[in-house]
């Protein structure tokens, strides 16, 4: 047909024969929401992995509110009924009877989840612990275990295909039920089946438990948990649940009735958010990335707590930086001016300055009460400082005019 990919179950079902068989076994996961994780899967093959992510993310997050509403509805008082999924299967030609109570993990999960207690089957001994069922020996073994439980659900396949057709006589008479015995689930209405969506094509009929169910594992749960908690979900409208103790039938539709595919939307319900669209991208560098929708900002990190103090570090830093500016300030003018005094011997009046290369300034200095030393002195290698004490230099500076702001001359 020029397929390019033909997903199958591990049994095989649909199966060419050829390499574009590819084992998609979401119905033998024994978890609920990881049957419906495998769409990740099936996405890879698509480049559709962002929007399967999203998908999952979404059921998950549906799945876990109902399970807290259960949960609530429970601690409020709701009681938890007794629960079974049985299955009658005729004899054949290759084959005896049986009468079958599932034990499948993701099912005692569903249960345990929609506010149930599974059912105490321990008069039905599972002769295979691997293919997730017990097996009662005849039907007066079932019928002991059906005379315990609250609530069925029948998964029996119907005589010719016919589920439209199926309802509680047909129950009755398959699991051979006795007449005047009270039965739980049939005296408090509760007997249902998979099948209220029913795709009809070709003259036969197919179930949408068996198709949608899978991915969307909150929705069956929602449906469970209505029957069995109804005050967790008092609103809820049964999907894939059908009561045939109230005598109801099967929805049957068709393609043509349901518009949207991906989320099997038909006549009257919604369908959820569309996820945005995104695709993988692989790089040069040949690293292959998932996409994603973009992502908001980071949100700014948190201002640091203060103590009513925060302001006291910053002003005393800008104090030394500013003191050190000064200081440096002070110095430069000193050099460019030549002046200083002798390291450690500062006169108590004054200072005393070398003599100015002219000796003009000297009479002037000395009505000022400045003592002028003569030339030579004072040593020509020595280190002069501030009365601050920072060092200005190892040459002995020269005397500049330190009248009326004349000019002074003087070098050297």
């Amino acid at each position: 047909s020029g397929s390019q990919l033909n997903l199958i179950d591990r049994f095989g079902t649909g199966s060419t024969g050829t390499a574009v068989d590819v084992t998609f076994d979401a119905s033998s996961d024994q978890s609920m929401l990881g049957r419906a994780e495998w769409v990740k899967f099936a996405a890879a093959f698509f480049n559709k992995e962002a929007e399967a992510n999203l998908v999952f993310k979404r059921t998950a997050a549906r799945f876990d509110a109902v399970a807290a509403a259960v949960a609530a509805a429970r601690a409020r008082g709701a009681p938890s009924p007794h629960v079974g999924f049985v299955t009658h299967a005729p004899a054949t030609e290759s084959a005896t009877a049986e009468w079958r109570i599932s034990a499948s993990a993701y099912l005692i999960e569903a249960i345990a989840k929609a506010g149930g207690t599974p059912l105490d089957a321990s008069s039905c001994p599972d002769d295979d612990p691997h293919d997730f069922k017990y097996l009662c020996s005849d039907a007066g073994a079932m019928e002991a275990v059906l005379r315990t439980l609250d609530v069925v659900v029948d998964e029996s396949f119907p005589d010719g295909g016919d589920y439209a057709g199926y309802s509680v006589a047909s129950f009755r008479r398959r699991f051979r039920l006795s007449d005047g015995v009270a039965y739980p689930f049939l005296e408090n209405s509760r007997l249902y089946r998979t099948d209220r969506r029913l795709s009809v094509a070709d003259g036969t009929q197919g179930t949408d438990f068996y198709e949608s169910a899978t991915p969307h594992a909150d929705a069956f749960l929602a449906d469970l948990a209505a029957v069995l908690v109804p005050s967790a979900l008092p609103d809820h409208a049964r999907r894939y649940l059908r009561n045939l103790a109230t005598g109801e039938r099967p929805l049957e539709l068709n393609a043509s009735d349901c518009t949207d595919p991906f989320f099997s939307i038909c006549p009257g319900e919604t369908a959820p958010p569309a996820p945005p669209t995104a695709a993988n991208a692989c790089s040069a560098d040949g690293y292959c990335r998932i996409g994603a929708p973009s992502a908001p900002p980071a949100p700014s990190p948190p201002s640091p707590p203060s103590d009513g103090n925060g302001a006291r570090p910053l002003a005393i830093a800008l104090a030394l930086l500013a003191v050190g500016l000064a200081a440096l300030l002070a110095l430069l003018w000193r050099r460019r001016r030549g002046i200083s005094t002798r390291a450690g011997k500062a006169p108590s009046q004054g200072l005393q300055l070398a003599e100015h290369s002219g000796g003009a300034a000297a009479p002037r200095l000395a009505s000022r009460g400045i003592r002028v030393a003569p030339r030579g002195a004072l040593p020509q290698r020595e280190e002069y400082v501030t009365p601050a004490g920072l060092a200005l230099g190892t040459s002995a500076p020269q005397v500049v005019d330190g009248g009326g702001g004349g000019g002074g001359g003087g070098g050297g």
